[in-house]
């Protein structure tokens, strides 16, 4: 059954991620991936989101994209029990799955009923689309992407940070452009996350 939460900020919202487990953190193993704030100088958020999953109980293991090779992948995720995609660049992340193949891991992992945790440019990657984004994260940090299509893992684009001072004014400008977008958006604050299960959704707020 697909399992997925798609949070604006993840460290926020994880504890009712935590109230759905049948079992305790202590027996989970999350792969979690950095590489959209790898770029990034001060990518702080990422740190708390991991320590966030440390203080839970969680044990973490650290999945680099940048060049790594499917098989790599699968060899390093070998006894994942979740799929933690953290923040940072929509598109530098984005251009890194397309890479290494990620994309075709965690569309696989996720069909199987892996759980699927995105934490702002981890929630877009799971949508159809990363293009609203454009105005919020720098393009060209991504020279060799190609195309905004994204990992299509739900059908509907989830926008984080909707109540962000630093976001919300870009966000706006974004959503007036595509007013007419031709894919379902749901607008987000930093203390929600929306909790998919098979086809149906919800959001959660802590």
């Amino acid at each position: 059954m697909k399992n997925l939460f798609l949070a604006s900020v993840a460290r926020n919202t994880l504890n009712k991620f935590v109230e759905s487990l049948d079992c305790p953190p202590s027996a989970l193993k999350v792969a979690f991936v950095p590489t959209a704030g790898n770029i990034i100088k001060d990518n702080w958020f990422v740190t708390e989101d991991r320590n966030k999953l440390v203080d839970l109980g969680f044990t973490v293991v650290d999945l680099n994209l940048e060049g790594k090779t499917k098989n790599q992948l699968l060899e390093e995720m070998n006894g994942i029990d979740i799929i933690f995609v953290a923040g940072g660049n929509t598109f530098y992340l984005l251009q890194e799955a397309r890479r290494s193949q990620f994309d075709e891991i965690v569309t696989e992992f996720v069909n199987r009923g892996i759980p699927y945790i995105g934490s702002s440019a981890g929630t877009l990657l799971a949508g159809p689309s990363v293009e609203l984004a454009l105005e919020i994260d720098d393009q060209n940090e991504a020279t060799d992407l190609k195309s905004y299509e994204a990992l299509g893992l739900v059908d509907f684009v989830v926008m984080p940070h909707y109540d962000d001072k630093e976001f919300k004014d870009k966000i706006d400008k974004n959503l007036q452009k595509y007013k007419k977008y031709k894919y379902k958006i749901i607008k987000i604050s930093d203390n929600q996350a929306v909790v998919i299960k098979e086809n149906s959704f919800k959001i959660i707020s802590n």
